[in-house]
Order: C-alpha cells, then structure tokens, then sequence
C-alpha cells in the first residue's frame, strides 16, 4: 500500500508501540509487517487481521541516494549538473508510476536480478538501514556453474536485508548445494528470510571451519551459504521452510531440540554449551 511520509511515520508509532507485532522498517520509505491482530476491542474479539502487510512512501525513499521526489521532479530536464540521469529515469518508475527499485526496497526481484540487487544495493557500504527485497521468482544461486555476475568469494552484505517471498505461494531459494555464496561483514550487516523455502542446503567447507565456533559443518539448517561468525546472530527466519537433504538431519535436530528444553539436570548440563557458548536462547522443533 503506498501511503504518505507522515501516513508512514503515524502507522510506525502505533507498531512500535505493540511489542507482539513483528515488523520492519527503515523509518522513511517502507513498513513491513508480518502478522497483526487487533484483539480484543471492549472484551470483544476484534475481525481487524491481517499477516504480509507491506506500506511504501515513496516521498521518503532515496535512490542513489538522491531523494526521489527531486529526482523525479527533474525529469523534463536533460542535464542535471550532479545528478545521474541513469537515476532520474529510474525515478520515474515503471509503466504505472511505481518505482520498483529504491535504496530502501525492492519490489520484484527475480532470477535474473537479485545478485546484482544485493550488490548494488547492500554490498557497497556499512549501513544500520535496513534494506527489504520482495521475491517475485524462484531463485538458484550457483556461483560454481560459472555465473559472471558472482564475484570471487561471495557476494558482500554489509547491511540488515530482509528477503521476502510470496504470503500466498512457495518461493524457493536453491542453495545448490552449494556455501559461501555471501558474506556477512561489518557489524550490523544481517540477513532475515521470511515466507520462503530454502532448498538444496550444503554442509560447511573448510573456509566454514574458521567461523563455525562449536556448529557442526555437517548439519545444512546452519545455512552455511552466508559465511559469518557463528557466535554471532546473523541469521533469523520467519515462517520459512527449510527442506533438509538427510532424515538424520531432522532426527538430531529434534534431538538437541528435547535436550535442550528438558527439565532435567543431565540434559541442562549436556546442553550449557548450546546456552553459554552458542548463545542460543530458544530452541523449538515443531514435529
């Protein structure tokens, strides 16, 4: 929904101010949010739901870090002094007026152009801002098949994304079998999935090893893909699938997932390295 920069501002107060409500946001240009639910109203239960609730103000977003609203009003111009005229085409959005590609959000990824979004857009400088890319395809990254658009030794995140598929269809992500597609780097550089399937996992390499601290390369749900250090929360996925190439993966994860939560003094003692040293505060298995 495209809303106002103050429309924006006004629903950010009220979702902060709900601690339940998991969202996103980078303050200017984009609200996203997972899930919501009114409550009770009078002790009545409120029919005000909704879950993937997306708002955009295209007045506060940015692009090539110009703001849109003065790129766009340059438009009849043929030379700005300062200004890429590349950017102020871009400005002017696609066949209904909407721009698409910002450098807060993305609407529309596909096969063809998510590699070379994340580069662009997250992989140039350390930023706090988040950046939100909504998923239109199923995607393959395979930088070992010979792909030019990979760069030696990963694609660079330094930034928070949050990569959003389909809230009414499977968006697969496949993995290829393949790790150290991306590299997390700097300090507020994360990656949060949410509403997708992550197919074709691979196991850790050597590179892996370095970063691993205490997980095992062999368990694929490590997402091994995005190389980081593993004592430090990188990752986080949100009504996401992940399809496990081996039983034996689902069995140890149930597994650990019991121990960890048992009330015994064993298994608390068997799992404090999960607690101390991994930092895990939650570990759930739905069966």
């Amino acid at each position: 929904m495209i809303v106002s920069k103050a429309q924006l501002q006004d629903y950010i107060v009220y979702v902060m101010s709900y601690p339940d409500i998991i969202h996103w946001t980078d303050g200017v240009s984009f609200l996203h949010i997972r899930s919501y639910s009114s409550g009770l109203i009078n002790g009545t239960p409120s029919v005000v739901e909704g879950s993937t609730i997306t708002l955009l103000a295209p007045e506060g977003a940015k692009l090539d870090g110009t703001p849109l609203t003065i790129l766009q009003s340059l438009r009849d111009q043929r030379q700005v002094s300062g200004v890429d005229s590349t950017a102020v085409a871009a400005a002017q959005g696609d066949q209904a007026g909407i721009v698409t590609v910002t450098d807060g959000y993305v609407l529309g990824a596909t096969n063809t152009s998510l590699v070379r979004l994340i580069q662009q857009l997250a992989g140039q400088e350390e930023t706090k801002a988040p950046l939100l890319l909504f998923i239109a395809s199923n995607i393959t990254f395979s930088p070992a098949s010979g792909d030019p658009e990979w760069p030696p030794g990963g694609v660079k995140i330094k930034r928070p994304t949050i990569w959003v598929g389909s809230s009414w269809r499977n968006t697969s992500l496949d993995f290829h079998m393949e790790v150290g597609q991306f590299v997390l780097e700097g300090a507020a550089a994360n990656v949060t999935l949410v509403n997708l399937v992550l197919e074709n996992l691979g196991y850790g390499d050597e590179i892996s090893a370095r970063d691993a601290e205490g997980k095992s390369l062999s368990r694929s749900h490590i997402l091994w893909s995005f190389r980081y250090r593993r004592s430090q929360q990188r990752t986080v996925l949100w009504d996401t699938v992940m399809v496990l190439p081996e039983q034996i993966q689902v069995d140890n994860a149930a597994y650990w997932s019991d121990a960890f939560n048992s009330d015994l003094d064993f298994w608390k003692n068997q799992t404090a390295f999960m607690r101390d040293i991994l930092g895990i505060q939650v570990e759930k298995y739905k069966r």
